[in-house]
């Protein structure tokens, strides 16, 4: 594997947990009454830790090759979409309360992930 695939590897989720954790310290802080959100927090960012690692893990493998690559990068944003509606359709459904929450934080997170994953892919290629 590419050292440049370990750093944005780890620069992802080092990130997504800064943030995790930051939104945290901002909710104790400023927002006590809010403090119910932690959880929709902590799942949102290891559902993207684990969606981006799986992602570079696949891409890397498949670099060489164009054709293999494009049709792998497409079929893993599908497959990304199809399970953040899913997770956001199983959070709602046990929680309906706070779903509103969750999708600001939930989207929050993916527009995050989205700018961070276009960087890393631009320089994986």
């Amino acid at each position: 594997m590419r050292r440049s695939v370990v750093v944005a590897e780890v620069a992802m989720v080092v990130l997504l947990s800064l943030l995790s954790f930051i939104a945290n310290l901002v909710i104790d802080a400023r927002f006590p009454e809010c403090s119910d959100v932690k959880p929709a927090i902590a799942l949102s960012s290891a559902f993207f830790c684990l969606i981006g690692v799986v992602t570079f893990l696949a891409l890397e493998s498949l670099r060489k090759d164009a054709v293999k690559y494009t049709r792998a990068y497409m079929v893993l944003q599908g497959l990304k979409f199809i399970l953040s509606l899913l997770v956001v359709i199983v959070y709602g459904f046990f929680n309906r309360e706070q779903l509103l929450p969750f999708l600001v934080i939930f989207g929050v997170f993916f527009m995050i992930y989205l700018v961070f994953e276009a960087i890393a892919l631009t320089k994986l290629k």
